[in-house]
């Protein structure tokens, strides 16, 4: 008996860790990292391989 109630004492901390946690990751990941999108212009692209992309039909 004693055993269960260790484990429903850890249980909560252990749930409001995990929420805290994908809460915190969430917001870092976008309001203090958001996406960007950039254009790049002037860069010499080389495509190499279109057989094997016309053989695959891409």
């Amino acid at each position: 008996m004693d055993k269960i109630k260790n484990k429903n004492k850890t249980l909560i901390p252990k749930l409001i860790s995990l929420l805290l946690s994908l809460g915190l990751w969430i917001y870092i990941s976008n309001v203090e990292n958001p996406m960007r999108t950039y254009e790049v212009r002037n860069i010499p692209v080389e495509l190499v391989n279109l057989d094997s992309l016309k053989n695959s039909k891409f």
